[in-house]
């Protein structure tokens, strides 16, 4: 099989993920992490916060040993698997123009 097609079962054989980078805009290693049921270790930044729908599926940290030692600590000591319905193309069409609607203003488009 291919190394992509294999991705799912690395996830899924997962306790956690980590994406601990300064900026990101919208990862889609989280989204695949957390498809999967697999939750995220995560950098404490705006874009972070947006991808997250719960408590549940992340932990975030700073990007400074201890506090990413402790990120994972709590995250592993969870121990839970996180559910995230799955979406279609339609639903995430529609959620990325809702958006654009409320940032664009009007007389800008």
């Amino acid at each position: 099989a291919e190394v992509h097609e294999r991705i799912p079962f690395w996830f899924s054989a997962s306790d956690a993920s980590a994406l601990l980078s300064e900026r990101e805009g919208c990862p889609n290693v989280v989204l695949e992490s957390l498809a999967c049921g697999t939750p995220c270790l995560l950098t404490d930044s705006p874009e972070m916060h947006e991808v997250i729908a719960s408590a549940s599926e992340a932990e975030f940290t700073k990007l400074e040993p201890a506090s990413v030692a402790r990120g994972l600590a709590t995250l592993l000591a969870r121990g839970e698997r996180v559910s995230r319905p799955a979406r279609t193309w339609d639903e995430v069409s529609r959620e990325v123009m809702a958006r654009f609607e409320r940032v664009v203003p009007a007389a800008a488009v």
